[in-house]
């Protein structure tokens, strides 16, 4: 059985899992793109589920390659929906930005006094103007958004990013941080 079977998987989610499980980064297939596709075009009553599974799934994603997270975690005095201690980051998940202004403002201010980077990924529209203020006006917020929607006004470039790109990065540095340990 995969891995996604056993995660509860839905057979086309798994399909999906699967084939981005073996050549994740080898083709740049973006994740996002056909994991976003298939959750928004869920119903507005499944998008909670929906949410949970993605949850889910970035977090299997975590295990495959082996980076330690800390899912739904309390330690910084907030509820982060993935929090990597070791590498300073936090991923905040929504399915919607809407009516989230006050919770993600919240996330940015938590993540920056205690010096995390925070990368905001959404299943809905991550082009909202509040977003993009917050990336201009915040150093250590980013925006994971789909390959097609990467073409941005030149003083954001930088912060947008494909999941692909967030998950290479994040290789890389746990990667380093094990050689010094070693």
């Amino acid at each position: 059985r995969s891995i996604a079977f056993f995660m509860g998987l839905r057979p086309d989610l798994q399909k999906i899992f699967e084939s981005q499980k073996k050549g994740l980064f080898a083709n740049k297939t973006d994740i996002y793109d056909k994991l976003s596709d298939y959750f928004v075009s869920d119903s507005n009553t499944r998008r909670n589920y929906s949410g949970r599974i993605f949850e889910k799934i970035l977090q299997k994603l975590c295990n495959i390659f082996e980076i330690p997270c800390s899912p739904n975690d309390k330690s910084l005095g907030v509820e982060m929906d993935l929090l990597f201690p070791e590498l300073k980051v936090i991923i905040t998940q929504k399915t919607s930005a809407r009516e989230r202004y006050t919770q993600i403002l919240r996330e940015i201010s938590i993540a920056q006094k205690n010096d995390y980077k925070i990368y905001f990924l959404c299943l809905g529209n991550s082009e909202t103007e509040e977003l993009k203020s917050y990336a201009k006006q915040y150093s250590n917020f980013y925006i994971i958004t789909r390959k097609d929607e990467l073409k941005r006004e030149k003083s954001l470039t930088k912060k947008y990013l494909t999941l692909d790109e967030l998950f290479e990065e994040m290789i890389e540095k746990w990667n380093r941080i094990n050689r010094k340990v070693a």
